[in-house]
């Protein structure tokens, strides 16, 4: 089954936020947010904490899968929120979040769709402002975090997309929590987002090495899942979560074997380079990267 929109998608796992920004809550004795979106979701999660009867002092860490800008947004507002919430990620996003000229960045484009939302008012009376980012606890291969109840979440090292990306697998629920790592399945809507949909596939997960993007995939492929939890765009269950990882995989050689392609012959490099990643951006309609 796929689920577009806000579900509980399984007793210990809600799937928040929007249709285009998710957020996951894994519930053990201890729950745990995972992904952090962008800040502009906030009263999304507040409402559907509300709706959910979900109890945000259970809340006590929040999983960073990596440093992008629409990927850590509300962890700003739900420190403050819940007194010793912790943040987990990777070293290299600890690295990168250490960089000011990094947090300025995120602030600058969670800022930017706060306003191209019409949402200041709301933000001033939330504080909803990204204003800083550290991470307290930092995570790598092979690394594990219990929650109790059997619900342990182990770290994959996922370098390709960025070299910061960690993905998080469940082996209890048989859930997988890659992010953008895993592959961005991204969706065509009429205006924006909406009920109808065409799938555009699992493209543009390479952002930074795309023979290391393929060769993570390729390390999540031996594991067993039911659940797949995507960064964008919802999540998978059952049937449709198993055959998520065999899509990607083949999505993503198709793009390397075509991008090969279209630069085979050329002279000029720039002109095709810059053609291309125009064309790119352009199927991807999403509203937050600029």
């Amino acid at each position: 089954m796929r689920y577009l929109t806000p579900h509980t998608i399984h007793p210990r796992v809600e799937y928040l936020g929007r249709q285009e920004m998710n957020v996951y809550l894994l519930k053990g004795k201890e729950y745990m947010f995972i992904e952090g979106g962008m800040s502009y979701i906030v009263p999304d999660l507040l409402r559907q904490f509300r709706e959910r009867s979900i109890d945000i002092s259970k809340i006590t860490r929040l999983l960073v899968l990596h440093s992008h800008f629409d990927h850590c947004g509300i962890a700003p507002f739900f420190q403050r929120k819940i007194p010793g919430l912790r943040i987990i990620g990777s070293r290299r996003s600890e690295e990168l979040y250490g960089k000011e000229k990094v947090i300025n960045f995120i602030r600058d484009r969670n800022r930017e769709m706060i306003q191209r939302l019409n949402m200041e008012k709301e933000a001033d009376e939330l504080g909803l402002y990204f204003d800083r980012m550290a991470i307290d606890e930092a995570v790598g291969e092979g690394d594990s975090i219990d929650l109790g109840e059997g619900v342990e979440v182990r770290i994959i090292e996922m370098p390709g997309h960025s070299s910061c990306s960690i993905a998080a697998y469940v082996p209890s629920l048989k859930a997988l929590f890659p992010s953008d790592a895993g592959g961005i399945n991204f969706i065509d809507t009429a205006g924006g987002y909406g009920d109808s949909e065409v799938c555009l596939g699992e493209v543009l997960g390479g952002n930074e090495d795309f023979i290391l993007y393929q060769k993570s995939l390729e390390k999540l492929r031996p594991l067993e899942v039911e659940v797949v939890c995507l960064a964008r765009n919802g999540a998978f269950t059952g049937p449709e979560a198993r055959a998520y990882l065999a899509r990607s995989i083949k999505a993503a050689e198709e793009m390397r074997l075509e991008t090969l392609r279209q630069f085979q012959g050329v002279e000029d490099f720039e002109e095709r380079l810059t053609r291309l990643a125009r064309e790119r951006y352009e199927t991807i309609k999403t509203r937050d990267i600029p």
